[in-house]
């Protein structure tokens, strides 16, 4: 297992707060029948055998399959489940773009949390910073490549604020960190019950965003701060969270630059998985069908995205 050196910094990577905001009429879609979610995602790697062996010694993460026929090096869960392929990356990133600000693994509670923390302090891994957002519990590190990864636990919905609207209320305080790792069962890797709870991007202007994924695939804004959106489906705190911090207007990525090549997300709603194929239909924007089941689209901020209608079982 590869020694990786422990620095934990008393700061998180969010701005002090996150400000709810109240859905207005002409500004987005009804998701109460969408289910929209992450799915898995793709990365770009300089050094791919590299890169997979940190996801599988510090995140315990199964390798699937390795890279056969360009499908890339698939890394996921113990019962095999996909949730990072890894590809080639032609050349190294040089400048800001788009892209990847960082993927957020969900774990199902507070001791498993504390369980891979603990397995990261002892594999004196890098951390870069903690938070506890009121509806979740939160670590940050970066791979070797510089990806961004939160990992983090969600607080049962009853104990969850909302505002007046009825908005989710998520703050950024500092994390207890003494709790989280007491007691904690040892470490056995990342179980099936493991999956990327949102996505966090780096896009190009917040408004061309919210109108995309708001607008177009039908997401509700749950959060905002400034230079920053969040927006989910079915209720949740957030799936997506979107920010310009590095700037406006960043150029996107080449395809094949180093970082991130493509969001997966999935549906289980059929009725929903037409009605964003029309919506996108109706406002012009290209997409393509892979099959019946799957549509690729390129996003406002050049972000390759796939969605997947899925089974519901």
């Amino acid at each position: 297992m590869k020694k990786f050196l422990l620095i934990i910094t008393l700061f998180t990577l969010f701005p002090s707060t996150w400000l709810p905001v109240q859905a207005q009429e002409n500004n987005q879609t009804n998701s109460s029948n969408l289910d929209l979610t992450p799915q898995s995602y793709e990365l770009y790697a300089l050094d791919p055998e590299t890169l997979s062996q940190f996801y599988q010694d510090m995140l315990g993460m199964t390798l699937v399959s390795n890279a056969k026929n360009n499908q890339g090096i698939k890394l996921g869960t113990a019962d095999q489940t996909v949730l990072l392929t890894i590809y080639p990356a032609n050349q190294e990133k040089t400048q800001a773009t788009t892209g990847l600000y960082h993927t957020a693994y969900l774990f199902k509670d507070r001791k498993a949390l504390g369980s891979i923390l603990k397995h990261l302090y002892e594999s004196k891994a890098t951390l870069q910073g903690y938070a506890d957002h009121n509806v979740s519990e939160a670590i940050y590190l970066a791979d070797p490549e510089g990806n961004g990864i939160e990992l983090y636990a969600d607080r049962p919905r009853d104990q969850w604020k909302y505002d007046d609207q009825g908005n989710v209320i998520m703050g950024n305080d500092i994390l207890d960190l003494r709790t989280l790792i007491k007691d904690v069962p040892a470490f056995e890797g990342m179980t099936a019950d493991t999956k990327i709870g949102h996505e966090h991007l780096t896009v190009n202007n917040i408004e061309d965003t919210q109108y995309f994924y708001s607008q177009l695939l039908g997401f509700d804004v749950t959060s905002q701060d400034e230079g920053a959106l969040f927006m989910s489906s079915q209720g949740y705190h957030h799936h997506l969270g979107a920010n310009i911090w590095l700037g406006q207007d960043l150029p996107s990525p080449q395809v094949g630059d180093q970082g991130l090549k493509q969001v997966n997300w999935q549906i289980k709603n059929a009725d929903s998985f037409k009605a964003i194929q029309d919506r996108l239909t109706q406002a012009g924007w290209t997409y393509d069908l892979i099959d019946d089941q799957t549509l690729a689209v390129t996003d406002n901020s050049g972000i390759p995205i796939t969605i997947s209608l899925v089974s519901s079982n």
